[in-house]
């Protein structure tokens, strides 16, 4: 075989052992944005049960909830007043 044929059978297994690490990559981060999406919708769920739900130990929960953004201060200060 000659060597240039040689050359350019290496050069095609280069590009195609790079193309499938590219895709597997952009798989990879596709799904941990997706699980993170998923997620964050569940912490979402679950700061507004606690913000529904009269129990003083879910303050903790609550101010969680508030620091990482799952709910806004209107929606925390709203859920400490009294329900007639």
């Amino acid at each position: 075989m000659e060597s240039w044929l040689k050359a350019l059978i290496a050069a095609a297994c280069i590009v195609i052992i790079v193309a499938g690490g590219y895709f597997l990559v952009g798989e990879l981060r596709a799904k941990r944005a997706r699980d993170a999406a998923e997620q964050r919708a569940l912490d979402v769920l679950a700061c507004n049960g606690a913000l529904q739900a009269t129990s003083d130990t879910l303050i903790k929960l609550r101010e969680d909830c508030l620091s990482r953004g799952l709910i806004t201060a209107d929606e925390y200060w709203a859920s400490k007043q009294p329900k007639s």
